[in-house]
C-alpha cells in the first residue's frame, strides 16, 4: 500500500510540472517523416500502419503499439512521435476492421469490427504478429534490434499486449535461431483482466509476467474501476518480482502510475491532459524504456524468419 500510494503522489506531482512546448516532441534534429505501410496477415488482412522509423540503427529499440477496441493507429500518433525523437523505432498499425485496415487479401468486401463476434477478436493476435514479421525484416535491413521488442496497449490494446507477449515467449529457440522470446517489456494505459470475453488472469499467473517482462501501468486515478484493475494488475506481478527485485534491483521492474484528479482512461491520458502533464507522461513512457530495455546489453542479430509465409 505504501508503494502504492508513493507513485500515486508521484503521478500527481508530475501534472503540476511545467513545460515550454505544448506537444510532447520538441524536436532538435530532422527526423524521418512517418511512413504509410502495408502489412499482410497471414489470414490475409491487410493492415495499414504507421512507422516511425529510428535513426539510431542497429540500436533502435522497436516499439509497437496497440490501441482500444475501435480506436486507430492515430490515437499513439503523439506518443509515437516523443519516442521517435527519443531514438526509438515505432510501428502503429490500424488493427484489423479498424481505420484504413478494411480490406483483405481475398475479397473486396470491407471489413468492419462492428461485424465481428467475441470469437473474432483473438485474430487481433495475428495483427500483433504480422507487425513483428515486419519489425523483423527491418532489423534484417538493420534499422532496429527486434530482441529489444516493446509492447505499448491502451485499454483492449493493453489486454491484448498481455496476451501477445506471452504467446511470443512460447517459441522456443531452433536451431538455425531465434523465432521469439523477442518482448523485453509492456507499458500498459488503463488495462484490464477482462474485456470483450478475453481474459488475461492465467498469463499473469505465468513466469513470463511474473519475473521476466518489464511492465509499466499507468490509469487516471478518479475512475475507482480503472484504477482497482490497474492496481490489481500491478499486485499480482509486484508481490512475486518483490523478493527478486530486493536481491537485485537490476531485474525488470515492475511500476504503476496514477495520475491524480484525473478520469479518463487509455489513450485520452496522452490527448486529454494538460501540456505539461502531458511531456511528462510521454518523458516517464521514455525513460521506463531506455532504463529496463534499452540500456541491456542485447546484441544486434540478423534473423530468418519463421513467422514468415511460405510462398
Amino acid at each position: 500500500m505504501i508503494r502504492r500510494l508513493a507513485l500515486l503522489l508521484a503521478a500527481g506531482a508530475c501534472v503540476q510540472i511545467a513545460a515550454s512546448e505544448p506537444g510532447f516532441a520538441q524536436r532538435t534534429t530532422k527526423m524521418p517523416k512517418p511512413q504509410t505501410v502495408r502489412i499482410t496477415t497471414k489470414d490475409g488482412m491487410v493492415l495499414v500502419a504507421s512507422y516511425y522509423r529510428s535513426t539510431q540503427g542497429k540500436d533502435a529499440v522497436p516499439v509497437i503499439m496497440v490501441h482500444n477496441l475501435r480506436g486507430s493507429r492515430v490515437d499513439f500518433h503523439p506518443l509515437a512521435l516523443y519516442l521517435q525523437q527519443q531514438g526509438f523505432a515505432v510501428l502503429v498499425p490500424d488493427l484489423r476492421g479498424h481505420g484504413e485496415s478494411r480490406q483483405t487479401r481475398f475479397s473486396d468486401r470491407p471489413v468492419n469490427v462492428d461485424d465481428f463476434n467475441q470469437r473474432q477478436y483473438r485474430a487481433f493476435l495475428i495483427d500483433i504478429e504480422a507487425c513483428k514479421r515486419y519489425l523483423i525484416a527491418r532489423n534484417n535491413q538493420g534499422e532496429l534490434n527486434i530482441d529489444k521488442l516493446c509492447l505499448v496497449g491502451a485499454e483492449f490494446g493493453a489486454l491484448l499486449s498481455i496476451l501477445w507477449a506471452h504467446q511470443d515467449w512460447q517459441w522456443p529457440p531452433l536451431a538455425t535461431g531465434k523465432q521469439g522470446q523477442d518482448v523485453k517489456a509492456l507499458v500498459l494505459f488503463s488495462p484490464k483482466r477482462r474485456m470483450y470475453g478475453m481474459d488475461c488472469n492465467r498469463v499473469l499467473a505465468q513466469p513470463v509476467l511474473r519475473y521476466t517482462l518489464a511492465v509499466y501501468i499507468l490509469a487516471g486515478a478518479q475512475n475507482p474501476e480503472y484504477r482497482k484493475e490497474a492496481e490489481k494488475i500491478f499486485d499480482l506481478i509486484y508481490k512475486v518480482r518483490k523478493k527478486r527485485l530486493e536481491r537485485n534491483p537490476q531485474a525488470p521492474q515492475v511500476k504503476l502510475l496514477l495520475v491524480r484528479n484525473v478520469r479518463f482512461q487509455g489513450t485520452s491520458l496522452i490527448h486529454q491532459l494538460k501540456p505539461a502533464a502531458r511531456q511528462q507522461l510521454a518523458a516517464r513512457v521514455a525513460e521506463f524504456l531506455h532504463a529496463q530495455v534499452r540500456q541491456r546489453a542485447i546484441p544486434w542479430q540478423r534473423r530468418s524468419n519463421p513467422l514468415e509465409e511460405s510462398e
